[in-house]
């Protein structure tokens, strides 16, 4: 319209005027466009003074001025009233009205005639085009007008609960397809996860563009503690040697993972074996994720709860979940991070330890309870960026049982079952595999945190020591073990994702090693209650490593050395042939 219009245009007497509507009085509609005359006979022959209406009209968050909503009126020459296209698309939204309010800054109009009866059928845009646009009367007639239009707002509702829907990411609802339910703030987070699972299959997003892949886990449990140290509730302590009768220790209460040289001694081989996993069972650092992310390996994020803890206890839980938080909030944004790994074994030492008044049935139950709990604290502090939290039984635990909240509705939080596994070259055959076990007890994925044997083969049981090394017969057990986990990951509805070989190098402190002097020395024991799937019978549990270590001499930046057994080799080659 041209700007000028306005000034073009005065308003002359009333009887030159051709009314607008049939049987109208001018006086109806003076004022009432986008001029407002300082002197017009048909609203009295005097000066108005009034001030410029407007109309606010809240249309999904739009609020609009006269000048840009209400239809315009404007009073020509010969007071006919010129309507200009009815902006009717501001309130009609392909049949969605928004309801209009009209303020006026000045004093109020009246209508001067009684309005005649409207149509009693119109259709919407009719109902809107014949409300009478007289002060008063046009607010009332319009609000008339919607009201008897009551599919307007259902459809206005339907409307913005699509628009919620798709405000709603894809990886939300495959949150809801396992029962999580995130809160209302993650569900609008911008951030994409870097690490999903699609039904029961892992998925990377490699670049952080949306592009997910099947991520197959070629893991490896890494705890690299050097000859003479063992870890503890203060940290890592080493034996500095014996006063009197008694060993003395030195607990720097250091995280083992912050050693620059054993990192770049362990993980370009851990890399070369073509693995692309490993798992902790204790807190990460910083520098793992840093030295991870340079040599493109992701981490199993672990979280040790204690076995000698009260899980009935409020306290205990609230701390447990708290330092749990903290712990997600410092390396949540890591791109080597792959998952959360909670707890280990917990299933088979619930009153073990215990200082107290113990019931197994009582401590699950508060376990399990308090696992879900973390893994729903984890999830809140990421938003919809969460990556999947995993509890690690040993074999299939309690798994399943209601009665102990361990079932998926009680569990609806956790993501994943990891499960450690030992039963020889194959982990069952048919419905007795751990596979088809897993998958009788719950519809969650797992991964198999840990698998393997040890490399001395023990003769005389009485004297464990009387037995010597068979790398051969380590890594045959390991590569069945392999082959039996790729068999039941492959496709697309198997339940596992891979498997996490125990372990990277020889643990020495592991056959009662703790707070004693023989964490500094390769003894031969082994486990009487966990040793009949081993190649021997035996689990020695100090010689499971893919790599031995020793001490090294002289001076030296390294804590020991690493050789390279048969089973590392053995693996390379399986990992090689598997492109992930």
């Amino acid at each position: 319209m041209n700007p000028n219009f306005a000034k073009q245009n005065s308003c002359l007497p009333v009887r030159q005027a051709p009314v607008g509507p049939p049987g109208q009085n001018p006086k109806r509609f003076c004022g009432l466009g986008g001029v407002i005359p300082e002197f017009c006979p048909a609203c009295g022959g005097a000066k108005s003074g009034r001030k410029r209406s407007f109309i606010r009209t809240r249309a999904f968050g739009v609020i609009a001025s006269e000048s840009e909503a209400i239809p315009k009126l404007i009073i020509n020459k010969n007071f006919e009233i010129v309507r200009l296209r009815q902006i009717l698309n501001v309130f009609d939204f392909g049949g969605i009205s928004a309801k209009p309010r009209r303020i006026s800054a000045g004093r109020r109009r009246t209508s001067a005639k009684k309005r005649p009866p409207r149509p009693a059928a119109l259709a919407p845009h009719a109902l809107f085009r014949k409300a009478k646009l007289s002060g008063r009367g046009w607010r009332k007639d319009t609000i008339k007008a919607i009201a008897k239009i009551p599919f307007v707002f259902l459809l206005a509702h339907f409307f913005c609960l699509f628009i919620f829907v798709l405000s709603i990411r894809a990886e939300t609802i495959q949150v809801l397809s396992f029962g999580s339910q995130p809160t209302f703030s993650s569900i609008f987070s911008s951030k994409s996860p870097r690490v999903k699972f699609h039904g029961l299959k892992l998925q990377v997003d490699k670049t952080g563009g949306g592009n997910y892949e099947n991520f197959l886990v070629k893991g490896i449990g890494y705890a690299p503690f050097p000859i003479g140290t063992f870890p503890s509730e203060w940290g890592l302590c080493k034996y500095t040697g014996d006063l009197g009768s008694k060993p003395q220790f030195n607990c720097a209460q250091r995280n083992i993972y912050d050693d620059p040289a054993v990192l770049e001694r362990d993980l370009p081989l851990i890399k070369a074996m073509h693995a692309n996993t490993i798992r902790t069972w204790g807190k990460v650092s910083s520098l793992l994720l840093q030295k991870a992310r340079q040599y493109d390996l992701k981490v199993i994020a672990g979280f040790w709860v204690n076995y000698d803890l009260d899980f009935t206890n409020p306290d205990v839980r609230a701390n447990l979940i708290e330092e749990f938080k903290d712990y997600v909030n410092t390396f949540k944004d890591d791109p080597a991070l792959l998952m959360w790994g909670l707890s280990n074994e917990n299933n088979t030492h619930f009153c073990s330890q215990a200082k107290f008044s113990c019931n197994r049935e009582s401590q699950a139950k508060a376990f399990y309870k308090l696992i879900n709990a973390m893994a729903r604290a984890a999830h809140e502090v990421e938003g919809t960026a969460f990556h999947p939290v995993m509890v690690v039984h040993s074999e299939l635990g309690d798994i399943g049982k209601k009665d102990f909240s361990a079932d998926d509705d009680s569990l609806a939080f956790v993501d994943v079952h990891g499960i450690n596994a030992y039963r020889g070259k194959k982990f069952g055959e048919g419905p007795a595999s751990i596979f088809r076990e897993l998958a009788n007890r719950s519809k969650k994925p797992m991964i198999i945190t840990e698998f393997g044997t040890d490399a001395w083969f023990t003769k005389d049981p009485k004297n464990p020591k009387d037995g010597e090394e068979r790398q051969d017969l380590q890594a045959q057990y390991i590569a069945s073990n392999w082959d039996d986990i790729i068999i039941h990951s492959i496709s697309e509805d198997s339940v596992n994702n891979g498997g996490i070989v125990l372990i990277f190098t020889d643990d020495w402190w592991q056959q009662e090693g703790s707070w004693s002097a023989s964490c500094a020395a390769h003894d031969y024991g082994y486990m009487p209650h966990w040793s009949g799937n081993q190649p021997d019978g035996y689990a020695n549990q100090e010689w499971w490593g893919m790599a031995a270590v020793e001490p090294v001499s002289g001076m030296s930046s390294l804590p020991s050395r690493v050789t390279l057994r048969k089973a590392y080799y053995e693996l390379q080659k399986k990992f090689a042939s598997i492109k992930n």
